[in-house]
């Protein structure tokens, strides 16, 4: 909250009986790449998922950019997220820009060098 660019009215919140269930933090420009926004963290709490809120929240970011002339709007994701977020991407218009790969060598045959999170 303290960099240059932090912009609390790009925060957004869904609220349920008191608590937090999903939040979606923006940045007016994404890094490198003016004419876009960054949707820099979307995360809906596992309880309140499928259930549209997550897809809310993207659609409210989306007004909130194009009130500010904003063209477009760039994420990361990791490809084999289990919570449905590539899905959810695609239903609200996103498509796939570029794509990274991570590679992994075993350096110590039978030791987890990588714990899954």
């Amino acid at each position: 909250m303290s960099e240059d660019d932090f912009d609390p009215a790009l925060w957004f919140l869904a609220i349920e009986h008191g608590k937090i269930v999903a939040f979606c933090i923006c940045y007016a420009e994404a890094p490198g790449d003016p004419d876009r926004a960054l949707i820099d963290e979307l995360g809906v709490v596992p309880a309140a998922r499928r259930r549209g809120i997550g897809r809310a929240l993207l659609h409210h970011a989306f007004n909130a950019l194009r009130q500010r002339n904003i063209t477009g709007a760039v994420l990361t994701v990791d490809s084999k997220n289990r919570s449905g977020a590539v899905d959810l991407y695609t239903r609200v218009g996103m498509h796939t820009a570029h794509a990274n790969h991570t590679y992994l060598k075993e350096l110590c045959p039978g030791v987890n060098l990588v714990v899954d999170q």
